[in-house]
């Protein structure tokens, strides 16, 4: 009963000692990240990512075709408003912009060409971008930035936000854009009036199927996983699994497209590149997981109207994917840590001699069978498995367990101490 006992407490305190020595390294081992090049390289990976950078882990969505994507590269006002004119006159079902018309500009005749251009979409969606949220636990943003009154007062308004957070302050630095928010809450300092405002891309699809857009937005989720379809189809994107229709600039402004393209469907304009014969145009343009060099990422390979197309087309579809929350991944690890340390411990007490062998063989067949098993989940269910911490706790177990017992618990006997203090005399 004495040996059962022990047992189980040292498992216990096993396992508090692996989440305290994780916390501990967390805080204290981070400044030495930048030692890390390898560590620098994969920080913006995520094994779910094979799912959308590998065809061959999942079916090919099929080619949207409700949606289409235009771009106005450096047109100035004046020949975006004849864009706008050429899409409209072919009944889209809405246009959505994709930038900020800010201030007016000294070229009066193109602002009141683009005004009266707005004037005349039936459905029309501007962006607008939240800015400068308040403390943690404050759910609101008290800023916005939206195009001028002459503009906007033909249009409603969706939320541009990517959630892609910077390594640095170039955004051929930014991280990869997997999730956005598909509504955020902002509030006049002012007023005090709340308005509630719906992500670009659901408020596009609202237009087309208010019912999907609802049945999205009741998850009630703070944050969407995008699940990517792909890119658009263009010359230079055709090894990059298309899967929207696009037109340069002057397709559209020398009207070189079948109108069946624009009648009745969700027309993007936004930035591809100064055309698409400019593959290194960098200016609203992402890593996301749809990127072939899935580690270590070589180019940005998705601009931001593509990326909001994708979650168009996800609303639409209603092909959804589903996060598991940090609290059940860190129930799940706590189990796996406390499994893991029973049997280290009793490996360490009957099979001393084979301890690193077999746990370091038992840690690696546990971390294989944990990461195909979030890939299986991902592919056949759309649930990421959030199992990062349950995947660090059994690489520590083995080691940190071996301190533990062989200093820890030693520190707190006389004897022990006194033999590491101690040098033995040997006769020669």
């Amino acid at each position: 009963m004495l040996k059962t006992w022990k047992f189980w407490k040292d498992t216990i305190i096993g396992t508090i000692f692996i989440f305290a020595f994780m916390a501990f390294a967390y805080q204290f081992l981070a400044i030495f990240s930048i030692l890390d090049p390898v560590g620098q390289a994969l920080e913006d990976m995520q094994i779910t990512d094979q799912i959308f950078s590998n065809e061959n882990f999942r079916e090919d969505p099929a080619f949207d075709t409700t949606i289409l994507i235009v771009n106005f590269g450096r047109l100035g006002r004046k020949d975006i408003a004849r864009q706008i004119n050429i899409i409209n006159k072919y009944n889209p079902k809405v246009i959505g912009i994709d930038t900020f018309f800010g201030s007016l500009e000294p070229d009066t005749l193109g602002d009141l060409m683009l005004a009266d251009a707005l004037s005349k979409v039936e459905n029309l969606v501007l962006g607008t971008q939240f800015m400068a949220p308040g403390d943690v636990d404050d759910p609101y943003y008290y800023h916005l930035k939206t195009s001028h009154p002459l503009f906007n007062q033909y249009a409603e308004m969706g939320i541009v936000n990517l959630i892609a957070e910077t390594a640095g302050t170039k955004q051929e630095e930014y991280k990869v854009v997997r999730e956005f928010s598909p509504k955020m809450l902002y509030k006049d300092t002012i007023s005090g009036e709340v308005i509630e405002q719906m992500a670009f891309g659901v408020k596009l699809a609202s237009y087309v199927n208010p019912e999907a857009a609802e049945r999205f937005l009741a998850r009630n989720n703070e944050e969407e996983i995008i699940n990517y379809r792909g890119n658009v189809l263009t010359m230079l994107t055709l090894d990059n699994r298309p899967k929207f229709f696009a037109l340069d600039v002057m397709d559209v402004l020398e009207e070189n497209f079948d109108p069946s393209l624009v009648k009745d469907k969700i027309v993007l304009l936004g930035h591809v590149g100064e055309s698409f014969l400019e593959p290194y145009w960098i200016e609203d343009k992402f890593f996301t997981p749809m990127n072939p060099k899935y580690a270590g990422r070589a180019g940005l390979d998705m601009y931001g109207v593509v990326i909001h197309a994708n979650i168009t087309a996800m609303v639409l579809n209603e092909d959804y994917l589903d996060k598991m929350s940090e609290t059940k991944g860190y129930i799940v690890a706590i189990i796996l840590c406390f499994l893991n340390v029973g049997l280290f411990t009793i490996i360490y007490r009957k099979l001393p001699l084979w301890y690193d062998g077999i746990t370091k063989l038992i840690q690696l067949v546990e971390v294989v069978i944990i990461l195909g098993l979030i890939i299986f989940v991902f592919h056949l269910f759309a649930i990421e498995m959030e199992l990062t911490i349950a995947i660090i706790v059994i690489l520590l177990a083995g080691d940190a367990l071996e301190v533990l017992y062989g200093v820890g618990y030693n520190m707190f006997q006389k004897e022990k101490r006194r033999e590491l203090f101690t040098i033995k005399e040997h006769n020669v």
